[in-house]
């Protein structure tokens, strides 16, 4: 058979008697199946939840999905939803299974987990004007308060005190992810 579909097949015995016919349907699946995804989305902050949607080919009759660093890792369900606690990226495997054999989707680096900031810096004193190092991770804004009403938004400022004293230092740092804040 060269395509997929169900085809009667007849039997004829014949001898010196006569005939007898037996007629049955066959299935004929000549195609392994094809295995493909998507989700509904590939980037988030973490906890990051994402489902997935299973969009093999209709001859599939079962499916794995594996989700390194997901939780669940694995799962038959058809369109599962996955939480990623850990930032980082992860591969995303589908295998879809029929009778003439099996197809594995890989994306590699498919999802990425995002982390919010985190803020921190260190000061270098030079008499009334001080350098700050930005030392903070993750970071796309910066929000400097020197305690005497200067502020920048710099990612490492200099600042110049009028007057001699002790004033705290306070970094707000900001990403999609969220805020942090540190303070000297």
């Amino acid at each position: 058979y060269g395509t997929d579909g169900v085809f009667t097949v007849v039997l004829t015995a014949t001898n010196e008697c006569g005939s007898v016919s037996s007629e049955m349907n066959v299935a004929i699946a000549t195609a392994g199946p094809v295995a493909l995804f998507s989700s509904s989305a590939e980037s988030g902050c973490a906890p990051f939840e994402v489902q997935f949607f299973n969009e093999s080919s209709a001859n599939t009759e079962t499916i794995e999905w594996s989700f390194p660093g997901g939780n669940p890792s694995t799962s038959t369900d058809e369109n599962p939803t996955v939480v990623y606690d850990t930032p980082g990226e992860y591969d995303v495997t589908l295998t879809a299974t029929n009778p003439n054999g099996d197809d594995v989707y890989t994306l590699t680096q498919f999802i990425t987990v995002l982390a919010g900031p985190v803020a921190a810096f260190s000061t270098d004193v030079m008499g009334p004007s001080v350098d700050f190092t930005n030392l903070s991770t993750g970071a796309d804004t910066y929000s400097w308060f020197f305690g005497e009403g200067g502020l920048s938004g710099m990612e490492n400022p200099t600042y110049t005190y009028d007057q001699t004293g002790t004033y705290p230092v306070v970094l707000v740092v900001e990403n999609i992810c969220g805020v942090d804040s540190f303070f000297l």
